[in-house]
């Protein structure tokens, strides 16, 4: 069993099969570089995949040109908007940036999207850009992906009304295997019963400024999560630099009632750490 919406099955630098379609043309793609104040820079691009790397094209001397061969760590987000619950973030490096044969991709790549032979130069854009502009090809080798699909209304959820216009709840027949498996019977279907409905954006959205680069953190991570994957629990406790412990048969809720007092000494641990 996998957890809600995260497809599984994948080393995490790989991209898994079910969302390859999402490097290859995508209708949508954001490219996030990293500026040199350290804010991100984001950008509309068009990509494709050649089995190892995504490669994206733009012109010598844009922002995003420049920032990646200062720095070459990068964040691709593809996502078609007519189902925008299934996504694909990559995590990657830019392993090279050529103007050999620059101009040839970004032909072949205005013509995967128009859907017929084109040239970028005087199809897409006016011509006379040509005379000014140099086409560089970027390859971006990812590192992390993580790859999400929680469009399906028929799966594990349940909705107040219709799908995804609505709030919804887990389903009560999937609620113990999927959020408190190592619960008895009685203590999930208490947890069942005090569900309350919330919204599905929840799964994608981004929950703000993080704490972790200047604060301690402090993570436990449940290896029976069918919620979370156990995996990105670990890189994120990781990046962040957490003081982690791992409750080996926990499931997503199986950390604050199961192990409930490894995890109270966990959270006096931090507070410890931290007061005074």
């Amino acid at each position: 069993m996998r957890p809600i919406g995260l497809a599984g099955g994948h080393a995490p630098n790989e991209i898994p099969e079910s969302h390859r379609d999402l490097v290859e043309c995508p209708p949508v793609a954001a490219l996030s570089t990293v500026a040199p104040d350290g804010y991100p820079q984001t950008s509309v691009v068009w990509c494709d995949f050649d089995g190892a790397c995504v490669r994206v094209n733009t012109m010598r001397g844009f922002a995003k040109e420049r920032n990646m061969r200062r720095n070459p760590r990068v964040t691709l987000l593809c996502y078609d908007p007519r189902r925008p619950l299934r996504y694909l973030e990559v995590r990657g490096t830019v392993v090279a940036m050529t103007e050999e044969g620059a101009g040839r991709h970004l032909d072949e790549l205005a013509s995967k999207y128009a859907g017929r032979p084109i040239r970028y130069f005087g199809d897409a854009i006016p011509a006379h850009f040509a005379e000014t502009e140099i086409a560089v090809l970027c390859s971006i080798r990812p590192t992390h992906v993580v790859a999400l699909d929680a469009s399906d209304p028929t799966g594990h959820l349940t909705w107040t009304g219709e799908p995804f216009a609505s709030l919804s709840f887990i389903d009560p027949a999937f609620f113990r295997p999927l959020f408190a498996a190592d619960l008895s019977p009685k203590k999930a279907q208490a947890l069942n019963d005090g569900q309350q409905a919330s919204s599905v954006a929840l799964l994608v959205s981004p929950s703000g400024p993080v704490g972790w680069h200047a604060i301690p953190s402090w993570y436990a991570i449940s290896a029976l999560d069918f919620v979370i994957d156990p995996a990105l629990q670990r890189f994120m406790a990781d990046r962040a630099g957490a003081t982690t412990i791992q409750f080996d048969d926990a499931s997503h809720a199986g950390g604050y009632t199961h192990y409930a007092a490894r995890f109270t000494k966990l959270i006096e641990q931090a507070v410890s750490a931290t007061s005074g």
